[in-house]
């Protein structure tokens, strides 16, 4: 018997199940899934089974658009078989809705990076996977985005009335941090515009850990609503971001086991610690990336980018923790303070992450 969250989940996705050519009386199970959006789990009679995502928040009806036109640019151009994901069974355009087929992952990208021994081949496969988005040939120039991403935060208008009216008091406090240093607003427009003059090539544009999915074989990216073309350093970049924060999340865990409570310089302490357990999987994933990137993709300015990018992936992951809470925890000032570090110094603190000198070589595994 489906529950009264199952019955509003099929409501809802109604129209989305008929673009699929199924009806709801045909749902035998129908499971809501946590998340930003209205996300769930729907079973079929026969054994189908699909995730299904109805789209919520500013600018639904433009992010519906550039998760269908990801797969629209995959059908069009042969995307080689590291290039994974799952497919696209439905979209409804005017309920901004969207069915997939349903992985069975064994874990997802995250997962992997927080155990104490990270498998460095699912690093690598992960790397792989970006790599291969990133070397997808475009085969229509009018089927992929190609807008500026609303942030990171550039100009004088950085911050939008629709960003400022929808912010939590935790996230305002953040952005009043990023506006009231100069040198990293100098920094943040300088990576825009480096951004904007480089090469550009199709991107996920809003790259999470936990949004690739890790089965026995293969790698599968999820969430296409910011994808474009844009600067590929701004994913890799995500990504480095992505394990260093896992890392630093699995050490205060960790510790927090044998401490009553952990103050800021536990949190600084703590965030070295996680530098020098994140290089190795940083390399590895970088490995992965090269090996399968096409070679003009990755510019003598690349890893500058990349490291820029890093920096501002812990502020996004601090403006995200934002969103619960009404102050900014030490975990996040912490996460700000390094960031920043990244950003304004891009092209000393690549060496921090041990990748000082990948922009023009392997690295050993």
């Amino acid at each position: 018997m489906i529950g009264e969250n199952g019955q509003r989940l099929l409501e809802r996705v109604r129209p989305l199940l008929e673009a699929m050519g199924r009806r709801v009386d045909e749902v035998t199970e129908a499971s809501p899934i946590i998340g930003r959006n209205l996300n769930g789990e729907i079973v079929f009679g026969d054994g189908d089974r699909v995730f299904v995502k109805q789209l919520g928040g500013m600018a639904a009806g433009e992010r519906h658009a550039r998760s269908v036109s990801f797969h629209e640019c995959v059908r069009l151009a042969d995307a080689g078989a590291d290039l994974r994901a799952p497919a696209l069974r439905a979209a409804h355009a005017p309920s901004v809705s969207l069915a997939y087929e349903w992985v069975d992952a064994r874990s997802t990208f995250a997962q992997s990076i927080r155990e104490v021994e990270a498998e460095t081949d699912e690093v690598r496969r992960a790397g792989r996977c970006v790599a291969a988005l990133h070397s997808l040939e475009v085969i229509d120039p009018d089927a992929i985005d190609r807008s500026r991403p609303m942030f990171p935060p550039a100009g004088p208008n950085a911050m939008s009335r629709e960003t400022f009216y929808g912010s939590t008091m935790g996230q305002l406090d953040m952005w009043r941090f990023i506006q009231r240093d100069q040198p990293l607003l100098d920094a943040l427009n300088l990576l825009v515009d480096r951004s904007r003059d480089g090469r550009r090539t199709p991107a996920h544009g809003d790259l999470r850990a936990d949004q690739i999915f890790l089965t026995a074989e293969e790698a599968f990216m999820l969430d296409w609503e910011e994808f474009r073309l844009g600067d590929p350093a701004r994913d890799v970049g995500a990504m480095l971001g992505e394990v260093f924060y896992h890392r630093l999340r699995r050490t205060i865990v960790d510790a927090s086991m044998h401490a009553d409570e952990l103050d800021d310089a536990d949190v600084v302490r703590f965030g070295s610690e996680a530098i020098d357990t994140s290089r190795p999987l940083a390399q590895a994933f970088w490995r992965g990336y090269r090996d399968r990137v096409a070679d003009d993709i990755v510019d003598a300015a690349f890893v500058d980018r990349a490291v820029s990018y890093f920096g501002w992936q812990l502020f996004d992951r601090s403006l995200a923790s934002g969103t619960y809470f009404g102050r900014v925890s030490a975990l996040d000032r912490a996460l700000a303070g390094i960031g920043r570090e990244a950003i304004v110094g891009s092209d000393r603190y690549g060496a921090v992450l041990g990748l000082d000198d990948l922009s023009t070589q392997e690295v050993t595994a």
